[in-house]
């Protein structure tokens, strides 16, 4: 491993050295959005010589930023264009020798907005892809109260349950990032979603095939959520407060200041969302001998407080010099009540077991994360230095002062059962990430990027726990700890760039993986190495001016969590269990796609046929005996998933589109090597509807359906899910301000249930959380550059921007 690296920090070295023997010239420019500067990724940008053949092109960057080499001295041609934006010429751009030019910030008019007269009405399209990804924009004042949770909900081939957690394409293990790094909630998907208020989101990445710049992490694809930086020039605030159902409400401010060379901003969210959850268990043993039914009911309610702040700066020197550092930090005190009740009935009818189970539960949570990054760029070549790091911490405490009792056949208390039952479960999760990247254009069109990247991960666990009658006891009878350190080292590297009309991005990473678990109660340490290459490979081929095909490849792990990993049970319920396996593998996940894509002035058509086989597929396992249920893990041989996507957008008007996204798969597993009886083979599929209807420039409608079809499990089948969700808004205040009416779950049609059948033993749950939610909202924007309907006359620059 250490040749390894010294092999590659050996390339890095020549690599720099060749970047500075450069003796053609450059030119470098930002491409940004002419009505609100935000930048845009994927533009094109052509040099061209006076007779308008092509010298060079880039494709920029998701900052916007491109980076042309080894040109000729000379006098050339420019021209940018982008979809949905007038395309721009600028003439007369002389390179030098050895030297770079600088177009600073480049932008482009969306279509039908004149030059004399702009509205700073402009708005992205809502979802948007590429080979690579898909690229969903946020708009918060259509989502009132809503969190990330919600929000994702509203993408093409994302699913989540009732507690958050994520799929994609009806399966979980998905990397969640946070403006690109691994987050120290990211190990409970569900909890950091639920605290993300979408006033804070910029937009949403969703990569179902990640080539080899990101983690190997995520089985299933990754997930990037880009939050608000504010970059608007001056000083501006957003501010947002919402109202819903039963109490519910979220406030957000958001305010940032920039100048020539620098930008600074703030962000605060509030959010409090108390929900009820209702559910119900019947499991039926069909013994040959004394069958008898079981029944357990849920009566909870849950109170969560959310709470953060982030902040930062941006400091942008010179041409080569760039500066940023963030800090975020958050306050989530929970409180949750629940009630269950257990009831076990012969076949008879005779009450074998009649008890309830109250649990008040105490969730006080915190955490934190700071980050700094430094950009260089080398002013011969162009060749681009990123240093990031950084640290994050979750930490949170759940204390249970839980009470059961029983009840005797007429359902009246029995005194001397009563029996009280404390546990208390600390946990905190630090993430501290370092590392750093290499750009550099090749052969005028191509691209080289390289990097090296560190990933430390620690887990604290511990679990104390007393059961007793009337009191607590004085000393604790039933405790455990953990201690988890992940150590992730990754080296990458990735050539890309274009051959005619085909463009290849062909890229590798290694990984390092070292990992100690411990379990205090067990006496026994755990520990792992693995060293793993995972490849990928993207061709993207243009058959026609409107239609692109792609094929890609990657190969990818899913590691164990500690939930995993964990042989200790979790005693919330303690009839139903989860234990896990510290023996269990990680997944090797191999991903292969075939996409298309078709576009037109009013629509866009994409399609994906998919194939990927799991090997050591991680696999939950119900298991019971007596009364009590049990979630375990293991290992099967392998699952292979087949399946298609489609997405299709059409504009029907000015002031109506719809997008229709639908996905069908299929799931083969092989499980000889456990040789219990279950399901091997399955297919489902889903479908979502989102349309937008403006009916008036000042009012907005924003319709979203969901369907999820049953799903055969292992054991078991998924029962369907459907919901639809409503949202109306009203531009106010000369479009300053918007007042939003949204509605979820109109129907009051969603919930979750599953029917499954093993060792005899029938069982269905329900479980039904509060869904159906009303929200009003209200956003108001001032400052000196307001995304508002002001107009700007006489403007001046024909371009739209600059040139030496």
């Amino acid at each position: 491993m250490y040749r390894f690296i010294s092999s590659v920090l050996l390339i890095y070295a020549l690599t720099l050295s060749y970047s500075f023997s450069q003796t053609n010239g450059s030119l470098r420019g930002t491409v940004i959005d002419g009505v609100n500067s935000r930048p845009l990724g994927f533009a094109t940008v052509n040099v061209l010589n006076p007779d308008s053949s092509i010298v060079g092109g880039f494709v920029t960057q998701d900052d916007g930023i491109f980076l042309i080499e080894n040109l000729k001295a000379g006098i050339y041609l420019i021209r940018i264009s982008f979809l949905g934006y007038e395309t721009i010429f600028i003439p007369d751009i002389r390179i030098k020798t050895t030297e770079q030019t600088s177009l600073n910030e480049v932008k482009l008019q969306p279509k039908g907005i004149t030059k004399n007269e702009v509205v700073i009405t402009a708005e992205k399209n809502i979802i948007s892809s590429n080979a690579e990804k898909k690229v969903f924009n946020v708009d918060p004042s259509l989502n009132p109260g809503a969190s990330a949770a919600e929000v994702l909900q509203q993408l093409p081939s994302v699913t989540s349950d009732q507690d958050g957690n994520i799929s994609l394409r009806g399966e979980g293990s998905v990397l969640i990032l946070i403006d690109g790094k691994p987050s120290a909630l990211s190990g409970n998907g569900g909890n950091l979603l639920q605290q993300i208020n979408a006033s804070s989101i910029e937009k949403i990445e969703v990569i179902t095939n990640p080539s080899s710049r990101y983690d190997a992490d995520g089985s299933n694809g990754v997930i990037n959520i880009i939050l608000k930086k504010n970059t608007r020039q001056g000083a501006n605030c957003l501010m947002n407060i919402s109202y819903g159902s039963w109490n519910k409400n979220t406030s957000g401010i958001s305010a940032n200041y920039r100048g020539k060379k620098s930008n600074f901003f703030i962000n605060g969210n509030y959010r409090y969302i108390p929900v009820f959850t209702l559910g119900d268990v019947e499991r039926e043993y069909r013994l040959d001998k004394n069958p008898f039914e079981y029944d357990q009911t849920l009566d909870g309610y849950n109170y969560p407080h959310n709470l953060s702040f982030r902040g930062g700066a941006d400091f942008n020197f010179n041409e080569t010099h760039a500066l940023s550092m963030s800090s975020s930090l958050g306050y989530n005190p929970t409180l949750i009540n629940e009630t269950y009740t257990y009831m076990v009935v012969s076949d008879s009818s005779k009450i074998i077991l009649n008890n309830t189970l109250f649990n008040r539960i105490n969730n006080p949570a915190s955490n934190f994360e700071h980050t700094i990054s430094y950009r260089w760029t080398n002013p011969r070549s162009g060749s681009v230095v990123n240093i990031a790091g950084a640290w994050s911490r979750n930490q949170d405490k759940r204390d249970i002062d839980g009470w059961r009792y029983d009840l005797d056949p007429y359902h009246t208390l029995i005194d001397s059962s009563l029996v009280r039952l404390n546990s208390i479960f600390k946990n905190r999760n630090d993430i501290i990430v370092a590392q750093a990247d290499y750009e550099e254009s090749i052969f005028k069109t191509w691209k080289l990027e390289s990097g090296l990247k560190a990933t430390l991960r620690f887990i604290d666990n511990s679990y104390y726990g007393d059961k007793t009658k009337e009191q607590v006891l004085a000393v604790d009878t039933n405790n455990n700890a953990i201690q988890y350190k992940d150590q992730i080292y990754a080296i990458y590297g990735m050539l890309s760039g274009n051959v005619g009309k085909t463009s290849i991005r062909a890229g590798l990473r290694a990984e390092q993986a070292y990992r100690n678990f411990t379990v205090t109660r067990m006496d026994l340490p755990f520990t792992n190495q693995r060293l793993n290459l995972f490849p990928s490979l993207f061709v993207t081929h243009k058959l026609t001016k409107n239609i692109n095909a792609s094929v890609s490849y990657s190969k990818r792990i899913n590691r164990p969590s500690v939930q995993t990993l964990n042989p200790f049970p979790d005693n919330n319920d303690p009839n139903n269990q989860i234990i896990g396996n510290p023996y269990i593998n990680p997944e090797i996940i191999h991903a292969l796609e075939l996409g298309g894509q078709w576009n037109s002035s009013n629509s866009t058509l994409t399609l994906t046929l998919y194939m990927r086989q799991t090997l050591d597929k991680i696999q939950r396992i119900r298991v019971t005996e007596g009364l009590i249920s049990t979630i375990q893990f293991l290992n099967l041989n392998s699952a292979m998933n087949t399946g298609a996507e489609a997405i299709w957008r059409y504009d029907w008007a000015k002031w109506m589109n719809t997008t229709l996204s639908g996905n069908a798969y299929s799931i083969y597993l092989n499980s000889e090597n456990i040789g219990d009886a279950i399901n091997t083979r399955g297919w489902t599929c889903t479908g979502k509807l989102l349309c937008i209807i403006k009916p008036t420039k000042f009012f907005d409608i924003q319709i979203n359906s969901n369907y999820n079809a049953p799903f055969i499990t292992p054991q078991g089948k998924i029962r369907a899910i459907y919901y639809t969700d409503l949202s109306v808004k009203k531009d106010i205040l000369r479009k300053r301000g918007s007042l939003t009416l949204g509605i979820l779950d109109v129907m009051d049609t969603r919930q979750f249930g599953i029917n499954t059948l093993y060792q005899n033993i029938t069982q269905d749950v329900i479980r039904k959380r509060e869904s159906r939610i009303l929200n009003v909202g209200f956003n108001y924007r001032f400052g000196k550059n307001e995304n508002t309907a002001q107009r700007k006359k006489n403007i001046t620059d024909e371009f739209g921007g600059g040139g030496d």
